[in-house]
């Protein structure tokens, strides 16, 4: 409504205005606006001197304005058109007086036969003013002061709004305006300024007569006398009926688009909710439902509210007999007031649960005639009450809660059936779709979406979704589409490219829709991803393809036969192999082509047992004669059913290859044959040396023994020195060629890293100082106490790099020998040497040579420093032997650092083993001023050799016979006793070996010891002696000390007998190790040492019976078990031949060698039987 309406004429077709002193329009009707071109809210505020032309009727304006005229004057002006056009008006004016402010108010007015009538009747009285035309005004009209308080309400407020207080004067007037109103208004009366001052408001105010929601509607108007506000003027129009029918079309249109645009019920409920608020006082508002056949007993309210208006979320409680149960049961709307509440309650009807309210309204929830539930609103206060209107206003919201949740449980039922088809539709691994007249997709499952859409970044549609393809590719889809649309049912395969621009291929299926008769509106499409399919076809035509250019250029003879050997595929390569084109072999019999037919016969025999047979080698006649060597691999090819139905095989000419392994055989016959001469040539060759050397070393001994003067002695010490040097020589030759004929074995033991080092330091010491070089050794503390390996190598290699730094350091230089840790596990160990010296150096260029056989550095006349030349190549092949390296950093003038490595074994005891020292040495300190009355006979074909071994024996008391050959030797033992035999090996007429058997054969009570004593000095000549029967072994050249230790070894074991059986005929060193033995008695002392030995007869007995057992049942792997038991245990208690017997006979039958295992098994045993006869005697005597 406009501003005009709210003055006391603004219902009248007048052409009227009011305005202030100061001539602004405070109202306007509706045609005077209209008539100059003006809405009532343009007009309304502006001064209407500014509407009027030309200015002297301003002036006659303002004159009247200002004069306050009582009476009724004519006023006749043209005013100013919003269009700045004139309209000539003829008005009646009049002063009214406004009695609150004691101001003036001007009225123009035009002439109205009825209204204007009234208006003059009023406006004619001598005290006329505004208020007695408030009173007739229907608008609600109040006066405010400035603190907001209520002065006046003119009857149409008060018959609304609040009781008639007009009688007890203004200042008595309630002040019921709740806060809500109070600071909307105080807010209004803020915004009044000096240059506003007129407001529009609007307010919502609960009636004090009746708890009745108004809803009122107008303009605050300040009026002020100078600059001092006086009075705040509220003009208000009922506007309640309008703004409730308002809100009910709302309420009407709102919840009926929230049941067709929402599918949340639990936000319908609270729209709903919303909605009726703003039409009825429902701030207790609860939904509630009940199925008997769903519910078990329970009220379910899905929605309810409480004082506060908060949702409480779904409750639920057991049926009663409650208001709710009550107004189901009954089914139509119920109104129940506080007082009838009570009454049914008294009556039994309902049972009161929770607080009564001062009015409950509720409607049922119908679904197909069936009650469901009810919507309910009830309020716990007296002043708000519904009505008949708000009663039809539920029924309508709880129809369309009804109707909701009639759709939710199809829409439920319709998403599961949806669901059910959707899971179908989609579950299909293919691409589903349907395209309408216009090739717009109608459907598709989520394969042809993500297809479509997903892959090419498009809507799924069938032409569009392929926007980025080519032209033709558009219109391929579109002939298809047509052909379909025709009746055609198609099926085709097409190739794209995936989302990695690789080929895919599709077989599509496109079939017409019809939904009438001959009538297709759609075609439907299918499509399944073929490219395994196709992939598969491609790489097997590719495969076959690929096949046939093999088969074509196989070299290799490729071939396919019936059962009966006819050949029905043969590879164009049997052309190069046999001289025969593939036309003429296919049909003929296999068997025409090979050598020996009847063996042939035999191989497809037992291809049919075995069913495939490899590296078969047969013999191929060529068309010309030719026989080719062949291999052949055939196998029997099944059918589904496992069943033979055809052979195929491969076959290879191995002519070429034979004719070169039978070279290589002989070339390896040649090589071995070569190694076999060259190690009889160094044998040859040792023994050879050694003769002569042991003249030379035996008379130097004996010349030291003489009585020599200073001179004398110094030229015998150098003798000796160069003998020792030579005889270095010769070992160093032997070991050298041992390593390369692979026959050098580690021998690992167990003992002190810093022992081996002070070895080391305490042999070389005394030559450094006598040198004046500084000798020195440092052992990280990463290096083990102890460790496994072959401390004799070890010595033998750091000995030899020693060596070599103090010949090449001069005299106030140092060495240095470090021992460090490289890497380490729980069991093994990788350790470094190094010996770093301040000698001469070495040049790059030379170093390469260092490690070489044979070879120095020096090679001129006047070299300064003596050698052969093989330490370092020994050393180099002894530490690959260890599982090393060695190696040298030099440069000369700057020293040398000689390195090498090797792997040893961790030893997880802490027991520190003793120093071992040489047993000649022990033995050489026990003989030292001894003297022997045995029998000794000496036997050798040298003159020299026998005269100086005689000699020395003599020297030392012995009886000494001597004889030249075998012979001699049985012809002297047969006419005389001897305690012990000196026997060479190689002598003319009968050799060592030859006479040694004869003697053991001789029947005599006492046979005594025989000793090799021979040049023949390799370590595998000393055990082919043994085991021929010698009882030891003495290599040349012989030394004095060397030869009387053997006197004293066999004379003390001969005197500890006693008579017994003990050792007889036996060295105890060839039963148990004489070191291992040491060590042991060391660490364990005596008694327990026999227990050990004892322990070890024990249980070596039952393995060797349970070993018997097992060779008459075949059982190899049992017998390897056992023996490899005896070997480790025999081993560790030096019992060597035990061991190497177990050792031997394991590695046979590791071999699957088990033909001479009985004859091998009998040698255990006796050897085992021997060191039972033996061991207790070795040890009570030890």
């Amino acid at each position: 409504m406009e501003r005009g309406e709210f003055t006391p004429i603004s219902y009248s077709n007048l052409l009227a205005l009011m305005v202030n002193p100061d001539g602004i329009i405070r109202f306007v009707t509706k045609p005077m606006a209209h008539i100059l071109g003006y809405s009532v809210d343009e007009m309304v505020g502006k001064n209407v001197l500014r509407l009027l032309i030309p200015k002297i009727e301003q002036g006659n304006a303002t004159k009247i304005i200002r004069e306050h005229h009582a009476q009724i004057k004519e006023f006749g002006a043209p005013f100013l058109h919003k269009e700045n056009k004139p309209v000539d008006l003829r008005l009646q004016t009049v002063s009214l007086k406004n009695d609150f402010l004691d101001t003036h108010n001007t009225v123009f007015v035009s002439d109205d036969i009825v209204f204007g009538n009234v208006i003059r009747k009023i406006l004619n009285k001598p005290d006329n003013n505004l208020k007695e035309l408030f009173e007739l005004s229907e608008e609600l009209i109040v006066l405010f002061d400035p603190k907001t308080n209520l002065i006046y309400a003119n009857p149409s407020w008060v018959g609304k709004i609040g009781p008639d207080q007009n009688n007890q004067g203004t200042k008595n007037l309630p002040q019921f305006l709740d806060q809500q109103t109070k600071g909307t208004l105080e807010k209004t009366f803020k915004k009044l300024t000096s240059d506003v001052d007129i407001e529009r408001v609007s307010l919502s105010i609960r009636s004090s007569l009746n708890g009745k929601i108004y809803y009122l509607k107008g303009y605050a108007i300040v009026e002020k006398k100078g600059t001092k506000e006086l009075l705040y003027q509220c003009i208000f129009s009922d506007v309640t009926e309008e703004v409730r029918a308002e809100k009910i079309k709302n309420l009407y249109y709102n919840v009926s688009s929230q049941i067709v645009e929402n599918v949340n019920l639990p936000a319908i409920y609270r729209n709903i909710h919303h909605e009726l608020m703003e039409a009825i006082e429902c701030t207790n508002l609860y939904i509630a439902l009940y199925n008997p056949d769903e519910n078990n007993g329970k009220i379910i309210f899905p929605y309810f509210t409480d004082d506060g208006g908060h949702d409480r979320g779904i409750v639920e409680r057991p049926v009663a007999n409650g208001i709710t149960e009550y107004a189901i049961k009954k089914g139509v709307p119920l109104s129940i007031e506080r007082k009838e509440f009570q009454k049914l309650s008294k009556s039994g009807s309902i049972t009161i649960l929770g607080k009564l309210p001062e009015h409950w309204m509720g409607v049922p929830l119908t679904i197909s005639g069936r009650v469901i539930g009810v919507l309910a609103v009830q309020s716990y206060s007296p002043e708000i009450k519904y009505s008949k209107k708000d009663l039809e206003l539920l029924d309508f919201a709880s129809s369309q809660i009804a109707l909701a949740i009639e759709m939710a449980r199809t829409r439920e039922e319709l998403q599961n059936q949806t669901a059910r088809l959707n899971s179908i539709f989609d579950s299909s691994s293919h691409l589903i779709w349907s395209v309408n007249k216009e090739l717009e997709v109608t459907s598709f499952n989520k394969n042809y979406f993500e297809a479509n859409f997903v892959n090419y970044d498009a809507n799924p549609t069938v032409v569009e979704g392929h926007s980025n393809e080519e032209k033709s590719f558009k219109r391929f889809w579109l002939e298809k589409y047509k052909r379909a649309f025709n009746g055609e049912k198609l099926q085709f395969e097409i190739k794209l490219k995936d989302d990695n621009d690789q080929d895919i291929w599709k077989e599509i299926h496109l079939n017409p829709i019809y939904t009438g008769i001959n009538k297709i509106e759609e075609v439907s499409g299918i499509a399944h991803d073929v490219t395994e399919k196709k992939r598969s076809e491609l790489a097997l035509s590719k495969s076959e393809e690929k096949f046939r250019n093999i088969f074509e250029s196989f070299q290799d003879l490729y071939f396919r036969c019936d059962l009966h050997g006819n050949l029905m595929m043969v590879s164009p390569s049997v052309l190069e192999l046999t001289g025969y084109d593939t036309t003429e072999v296919i049909g003929k019999h296999i068997d025409d082509y090979y050598l020996y037919n009847p063996r042939i016969k035999r191989i497809l025999k037992e291809l049919r047992s075995e069913k495939n047979l490899k590296n078969v080698e047969v013999s191929i006649v060529k068309r010309n004669g030719e026989v080719r060597q062949c291999i052949c691999n055939v196998r029997m090819v099944q059918n589904t059913k496992q069943e033979p139905v055809e052979i195929e095989g491969v076959v290879r000419d191995i002519t070429q290859l034979k004719i070169t392994n039978q070279q290589l055989i002989e070339a390896n016959e040649n090589a071995e044959n070569s190694l076999r001469v060259k190690e009889q040539f160094l044998a040859n060759m040792s023994h050879e040396i050694r003769t002569p050397m042991n003249g030379i070393i035996g008379m130097i001994d004996l010349l030291e023994q003489s009585n020599l003067d200073i001179k004398q002695k110094k030229h015998v010490g150098t003798l000796k020195k160069s003998s020792s040097i030579l005889l270095e020589i010769l070992n160093d030759i032997l070991d050298l060629s041992k390593i390369e004929a692979g026959r050098m074995e580690l021998k690992p033991v167990a003992f002190s890293t810093r022992q081996l080092v002070d070895k080391i330091h305490a042999l070389f010491s005394p030559i450094a100082a006598t040198q004046r070089v500084s000798l020195n050794y440092h052992i990280n503390q990463s290096v083990p106490e102890q460790i496994i390996a072959d401390e004799t190598r070890l010595i033998q290699v750091l000995s030899n790099l020693v060596s070599n730094s103090l010949k090449f350091t001069e005299k106030g230089g140092s060495i240095d020998i470090g021992f460090e840790v490289l890497q380490k596990n729980k069991t093994k160990v990788s350790m470094r040497i190094d010996v770093r010296d301040s000698g001469i150096g070495i040049a790059k260029e030379d170093q390469k040579m260092l490690f070489t056989s044979f070879t120095q550095l020096d090679n001129s006349t006047t070299k300064p420093y003596a050698g052969t030349g093989l330490g370092l190549a020994i050393s180099k092949q002894l530490v690959n032997l260890l599982g090393g390296n060695i190696g040298v950093y030099s440069n000369p003038g700057l020293g040398s650092t000689f390195w090498f490595t090797f792997e040893a074994k961790v030893e997880k005891t802490n027991i520190q083993k003793a120093e071992k020292k040489p047993l000649q040495i022990s033995l050489e300190n026990e003989i030292t001023g001894k003297t022997f009355s045995e029998a000794v006979l000496v036997v050798d074909d040298n003159l020299i050799n026998r005269e100086v071994a005689g000699e020395i024996l003599s020297q030392y008391g012995c009886k000494v016979e001597l004889a030249n050959n075998g012979k001699e030797a049985i012809e002297h033992v047969r006419k005389k006793h001897f305690d012990i035999i000196f026997m060479d090996i190689q002598m003319p007429g009968m050799d060592g070996i030859e006479a040694t058997r004869k003697i053991k054969k001789l029947k005599k009570e006492r046979l005594p010891k025989i000793v090799a004593m021979t040049a023949y000095a390799m370590k595998e000549d000393e055990e082919k002696f043994l085991k021929l029967g010698m009882d030891d072994y003495l290599p040349k050249p012989i030394r004095a000390n060397d030869l009387i230790e053997k006197v004293s070894k066999w004379t003390e074991a001969s005197k500890n007998q006693n008579g017994k059986k003990s050792i007889v005929n036996k060295n105890f060193e060839d039963i148990i190790n004489y070191e291992v033995l040491e060590q042991l008695k060391k660490y364990v002392g005596q008694d327990m040492l026999s227990s050990v030995y004892d322990e070890f007869e024990e249980e070596t007995l039952e393995q060797l019976s349970a070993c018997k057992k097992a060779i008459s049942n075949n059982d190899w792997k049992g017998i390897q078990m056992l023996l490899h038991t005896i070997k480790g245990t025999s081993g560790t208690l030096g019992i060597e031949k035990v061991s190497e017997k177990a050792k031997e006979i394991e590695s046979l039958l590791k071999k699957n060698s088990n033909q001479s295992i009985e004859k091998d098994f009998s040698e255990l045993i006796d050897n085992f039987v021997e060191f039972q006869d033996n061991f207790k005697g070795i040890i009570r005597n030890n």
